[in-house]
């Protein structure tokens, strides 16, 4: 859990360069998605971490990280490609 902020700003701050963007654009990104990103893992992780300890066999262990990892590397693509969505407050 320690590792997530730093991940997030490796992933944003690299994924900003690779395309092009600059330092400005990639600061505007980590201010604006940075948060919302960083909730969605502790809310994936933590519940994830807790359930599969608990319920899953050592030997499907693996399998279910990898399926965790499999839904974060999509949700940070889909985030990095379209940014986070606003909801207005009415």
């Amino acid at each position: 859990m320690a590792f997530h902020p730093l991940g997030l700003v490796l992933f944003f701050g690299g994924m900003g360069t690779l395309n092009g963007n600059s330092a400005e654009t990639v600061k505007e990104t980590l201010r604006r998605d940075f948060w919302p990103t960083l909730w969605f893992e502790v809310a994936l992780w933590c519940p994830l971490d807790v359930a599969m300890f608990r319920f899953v066999p050592v030997r499907f262990q693996l399998l279910v990280v990898n399926c965790g990892g499999f839904v974060e590397s999509i949700a940070l693509s889909w985030v990095n490609a379209n940014g986070v969505p606003v909801i207005a407050a009415d």
